[in-house]
């Protein structure tokens, strides 16, 4: 099947017209792995059905954040860098071929979701690389691979299966596809959008859904549904249809509170990028009923105020960075002093690391960003 687009980019609108008379084949490689199209033997599959909700019958798993031995987590780390690097290039590529009016081709995203979704030191390296990567540059390749990390990782929490987790990493990786038919100067515009841009904008859910649909077919109905529903809230508030509470796809709603917090702390023509305490403030006080409870918990568990290496100052007036993780006190981490005041007669361990659960009186007052740090000194 082949598709040509048709945009007007004075009103945003789009015309897809397909073409079933074309040679090209569809993407088997992606059937196999992610089970929505083609059986291997060459019968139909499954009539596509509403993802079934993922509950959370008990409480998140408590873990320690650094519980992955050290070595690991740097073998990891390296590997993790080429894999970010190279699912960025390949998400670049495969915008713009969608841009140029060319077929959508998913094999070459078969690898790097599993590698994704497969291994957990992957996934914590690929986390901690998307939080430090904040810049604008390539703004929309690295906000769909950072939303695919995050919703990685509440997946994981609430218990989904394999499948259900390289749903989660594809969807994520694709939900903004629409996006690069919207016209890149309101993208990119370094002022608010007016009402009009605004409007135009919010089509990329339109966009996105008839993208997958023209390309992929009703085998992927339920990626086309995630797309058009990311942008819905729970509490009605969202759009394009304004849907309420079950009727948004629970992988939707987990897409959208990832797409939230990638937007909230990354760099924005119009604003720096929040730190990770300010941007879950956001989310919990002012997006709160968006959301369903038991994500918003997840979140909470998977996404700490203080994440794993950032940089905090204490209310002793002293810079420390954040070394280990207890998710039970997630407030309370354990942090390795850097600079500021010494001794001070503080409990640490023999290894020299102050845990804040044994110094009531020590606690951590913000955030502290660390290139604003190296530019101070």
């Amino acid at each position: 099947m082949l598709i040509r687009i048709k945009t007007d980019t004075k009103n945003g609108a789009v015309e897809v017209v397909t073409d079933r008379t074309g040679n090209e084949t569809e993407p088997e490689g992606l059937t196999l792995s992610i089970s929505d199209a083609v059986h291997a033997n060459g019968t139909s599959a499954p009539k596509e059905t509403a993802s079934a909700p993922i509950s959370l019958v008990q409480d998140p798993p408590k873990r320690k954040a650094a519980e992955i031995p050290p070595e690991e987590c740097e073998a990891a780390s390296e590997g993790a860098g080429q894999l970010y690097e190279r699912i960025q290039d390949l998400l670049v590529g495969l915008l713009r071929e969608i841009a140029a009016k060319k077929k959508l081709r998913l094999n070459s995203l078969l690898q790097p979701i599993e590698q994704m979704a497969g291994r957990e030191e992957n996934l914590e390296a690929l986390y901690s690389l998307s939080l430090q990567n904040r810049d604008y540059d390539n703004a929309l390749s690295a906000h769909l691979l950072h939303v695919a990390t995050y919703a990685l990782k509440i997946g994981k929490a609430l218990g989904c299966d394999s499948e259900q987790l390289k749903r989660l990493a594809l969807a994520g990786l694709l939900h903004d596809v629409g996006m690069c038919l919207t016209p890149k100067e309101i993208r990119h515009k370094e002022a608010p959008l007016t009402s009009r841009e605004m409007e135009i904008i919010r089509r990329h859910t339109e966009y996105g859904s008839r993208i997958i649909q023209a390309h992929l077919g009703d085998k992927f109905g339920w990626l086309t549904r995630v797309i058009s529903q990311e942008h819905e809230r729970a509490n009605g508030n969202g759009y394009p249809k304004g849907l309420y509470g079950d009727e948004i796809d629970e992988m939707a709603m987990i897409i959208a509170v990832s797409d939230v917090y990638e937007a909230l702390t990354s760099q924005r023509p119009y604003r720096p990028p929040l730190r990770p305490n300010k941007a879950m403030n956001d989310i919990m006080v002012k997006q709160k009923g968006g959301f369903p409870h038991r994500i918003l918990k997840v979140l909470l568990y998977q996404f700490p105020h203080y994440p794993l290496h950032s940089l905090v100052r204490l209310n002793t007036n002293e810079i420390a960075r954040v070394v280990e993780i207890d998710e039970e006190k997630p407030l309370r981490p354990t942090v390795s002093i850097l600079h500021g005041l010494n001794g001070n007669g503080h409990h640490t361990r023999d290894n020299g690391l102050l845990p804040l659960m044994d110094n009531p009186l020590i606690y951590i007052v913000d955030s502290v960003d660390q290139d604003r740090l190296a530019k101070a000194e």
